[in-house]
């Protein structure tokens, strides 16, 4: 479905997940490599934002809004080789500081050419602590001292209950959400979510995803966490080592 579709249909918000992890140059990202395309990752940015940009104004809401659109940009940054080739979050690289350097580049494009109708996503996956993630936040420069901005829209992760996942929202608490949402007044999105138990229990699957709906869309749940403003499903089955995991939605939670 195009970003046009889902906002045309009952004025949803598209994301659109953007991977940079081709664009590389002397071992780190750059927006000036050129995609298999011809493009470069900065005209890339700047015609998605621009058509964006477009589309958001056709569909203004009653108060002459324009739509919004939100574009996240390096989705699970942390687990690709082009940015933590390591495998460590706990330290720096030149990879990461050449990550936080292409996230700015690419949150002041699309704004330039979006304007405020165009949100970026910072989302890595699964993160409990302000640590996990802080090699990785466009708010540091390359010594790790904080900038005057953060660069970023909204923040978030990816999240799947089970035995490796975050099942409770107080993993985050006194560490990922407090700083990286609630102190800086981001809000906060799981750009996926569902339940994975194919590692230890498959014939666990669907019950653990049925807890996981019933717990997270769930305004009990929610109220200590004001700053989580957006949970998608990772509705899809897929193939992955070997077997099919499913991670649809349950077809009856009660």
């Amino acid at each position: 479905m195009t970003a046009e579709a889902v906002i045309r249909r009952g004025g949803g918000v598209p994301v659109v997940v953007l991977d940079p992890y081709s664009l590389v140059e002397n071992g780190v990202l750059s927006l000036d490599v050129k995609s298999a395309a011809g493009m470069t990752g900065k005209e890339i940015l700047k015609d998605l934002a621009s058509n964006l940009n477009v589309i958001c104004k056709k569909y203004p809401d009653d108060t002459g809004r324009p739509a919004t659109a939100m574009v996240c940009f390096a989705l699970e940054f942390n687990t690709h080789n082009e940015v933590n080739p390591s495998g460590n979050d706990a330290i720096d690289s030149p990879q990461k500081q050449a990550f936080r350097r292409v996230f700015r580049e690419a949150y002041t494009i699309l704004h330039q050419y979006g304007g405020d109708n165009v949100q970026v996503i910072w989302a890595g996956n699964e993160a409990g602590t302000k640590a996990d993630r802080e090699h990785y936040w466009p708010g540091n420069d390359d010594h790790m001292n904080p900038l005057g901005q953060d660069s970023v829209d909204w923040v978030g992760m990816t999240a799947y209950a089970g035995p490796y996942g975050i099942n409770t929202l107080d993993q985050m608490q006194g560490g990922f959400y407090d700083y990286y949402a609630r102190d800086r007044d981001h809000p906060f999105i799981f750009v996926e979510t569902s339940a994975d138990t194919y590692a230890v229990n498959p014939a666990d699957q669907d019950a653990t995803k049925a807890a996981h709906v019933t717990y997270l869309y769930n305004t009990s749940t929610l109220s200590p966490y004001p700053n989580i403003k957006g949970i998608i499903w990772f509705n899809v089955a897929k193939g992955e080592g070997g077997f099919t995991k499913n991670f649809l939605l349950p077809t009856a939670v009660d």
